[in-house]
């Protein structure tokens, strides 16, 4: 079990799913994390200014994960984004994607998860 992480991050949660929303949420906070869960993006660049890291599910609709997060690097460059998705990471990898930090794969195990919390509080 990883110990609790004292940090100032603010974390971004986008998701969908709102079991996950509620699970990762929840998770991260018990990490100390202070998170926006949102199960849409709209509206979400009104929060960017305290937002330190991003974390997106790959499936939103209404909306490509891809382009939401590029145009946030190319607004925000100092942001870290992290893309969660059940699709291997290598799938997802068939054009550029520098503008991603980290990957959460879905269903995502503990010790995974565990990892990018260690990535976000660096």
């Amino acid at each position: 079990m990883t110990a609790l992480v004292q940090n100032r991050n603010v974390i971004l949660l986008m998701e969908h799913d709102r079991l996950t929303l509620h699970v990762l949420c929840g998770i991260l906070r018990s990490r100390g994390f202070e998170v926006i869960a949102t199960s849409d993006a709209e509206g979400f660049e009104r929060v960017m200014p305290i937002v330190d890291v991003v974390i997106c599910a790959h499936d939103m609709p209404f909306v490509s994960a891809k382009d939401l997060l590029q145009g946030i690097k190319r607004k925000w460059p100092e942001k870290r984004v992290f893309l969660t998705s059940s699709t291997s990471f290598d799938e997802l990898t068939q054009g550029p994607h520098h503008h991603i930090d980290g990957f959460i794969t879905k269903p995502f195990e503990m010790d995974q998860l565990d990892d990018i919390i260690g990535q976000i509080a660096a």
